[in-house]
């Protein structure tokens, strides 16, 4: 305790909920061992400023809203949209459990989802988010077939899935400074897709429905719920988006917190134009484009 730099270290007069920590990553000549920074676990947000009492009310808030949020899920249905319970038969759900290759996994009320080959790290969910994958299962069926087909037509396709596998694992061009995971040409091979569609679905889907609700939390869909947004037409737009899972967790997300009725325009941006008939598929529009194009 003590102080460092003439920054007060004491803990006495911190807000309740709150606590100090260091910062391994950012030091300097005042801080060598690192800056000091307060973090409060219930509404999981960290500060470098001191909180006072106004710090720790907005915690509290956030905390509420947080709550909120977990209310609504418990109550909405993935499939059908803002304030309607969940829908999904069991039969169905089983069906769905079957067909994801055993990716997902219930056992009880434990809810478990994969997304490295392996199976080795399970991700846990609940009775909402086992809904929302296994809704992913179904909109991804049609890619996974277009893909399969596409495959089939070249001739010689377990050659083809042989090669997309090897492409997948290897990730060659990681090593050195190209900083990309697979080439222009590598996207466009139909075995690199389909091992694409089966897989990177997950954590594209599962990471931007984290990030969907992290923003909820923090307001940004009030103007489209309450605000002078409310009831208008939407686009969102997925630099880099190959197939679209992203636009998919938008979807569903929207449609289940936000506005279950009004007009969404998903539409992925990507160079390679070998994920449009994929796109299309799981009803969204495809351009190719970079983020740098009008």
């Amino acid at each position: 305790q003590g102080s460092a730099g003439g920054v007060d270290m004491s803990l006495a007069g911190l807000p309740q909920g709150w606590t100090q920590h260091r910062s391994r990553r950012y030091k300097d000549s005042r801080f060598p061992d690192g800056y000091v920074y307060y973090f409060h676990a219930e509404s999981q947000t960290s500060q470098w400023v001191l909180p006072g009492v106004a710090g720790a009310k907005r915690s509290r808030q956030e905390v509420a809203q947080e709550g909120s949020l977990s209310t609504l899920k418990r109550q909405t249905s993935a499939t059908r949209g803002a304030g309607l319970r969940m829908k999904m038969a069991v039969e169905e759900r089983d069906q769905l459990l079957a067909a994801s290759d055993g990716y997902l996994r219930v056992a009880g009320d434990r809810y478990q989802y994969f997304c490295d080959r392996a199976k080795k790290w399970a991700f846990e969910t609940d009775a909402m988010g086992m809904e929302l994958l296994c809704e992913l299962v179904k909109v991804n069926q049609q890619p996974l077939e277009i893909c399969q087909a596409i495959i089939k037509q070249q001739g010689n396709a377990q050659q083809t899935m042989q090669e997309g596998t090897q492409i997948y694992s290897e990730k060659k061009h990681l090593i050195g400074d190209k900083g990309v995971t697979w080439s222009h040409d590598e996207y466009g091979h139909p075995g690199l897709q389909l091992m694409y569609l089966k897989m990177k679905s997950w954590q594209r889907f599962t990471e931007t429905w984290a990030l969907l609700e992290r923003a909820a939390r923090q307001g940004l869909f009030k103007a489209h719920t309450t605000g002078p947004l409310r009831h208008r037409p939407v686009r969102v737009l997925s630099v880099g988006g190959g197939p679209g899972y992203e636009l998919i967790a938008w979807r569903r997300f929207f449609q289940a917190f936000v506005d279950p009725d009004v007009p969404l325009d998903l539409v992925s941006l990507d160079l390679q134009p070998g994920w449009r008939p994929y796109v299309e598929a799981m009803g969204m529009h495809f351009k190719v484009s970079t983020m740098h194009t009008q």
